[in-house]
């Protein structure tokens, strides 16, 4: 059946957006964003569900600074130190030639 309304495809929705903010200044991308946690934010404090949804939160956030903790770990260099100081694991010996 062909419709005398046309229906923009999600992606030509999604493209329009983008442009749109990436047409903001910083200080409006930035407003855009805050606006957009607030929003959130508000939502959150007025559902019947919102002291599950902060403790959930809290449990995300805390998972998200241990996930940051072992990264750095396993990845980071400190400078001068040896990999035994760094806590990183210490590397194979190679073999001489």
């Amino acid at each position: 059946m062909d419709l005398p309304i046309k229906f923009p495809s999600d992606a030509d929705v999604i493209a329009e957006e983008a442009a749109r903010f990436r047409a903001l200044t910083p200080q409006e991308r930035m407003r855009s964003i805050l606006g957009l946690l607030e929003a959130g934010a508000l939502m959150i404090r007025r559902s019947p569900k919102a002291a599950f949804m902060r403790e959930y939160t809290l449990q995300q956030e805390e998972f998200a600074r241990q996930a940051v903790k072992e990264f750095i770990a396993r990845h980071a260099h400190c400078s001068g130190a040896t990999d035994n100081q760094c806590g990183a694991a210490p590397r194979p010996s190679q073999p001489k030639d």
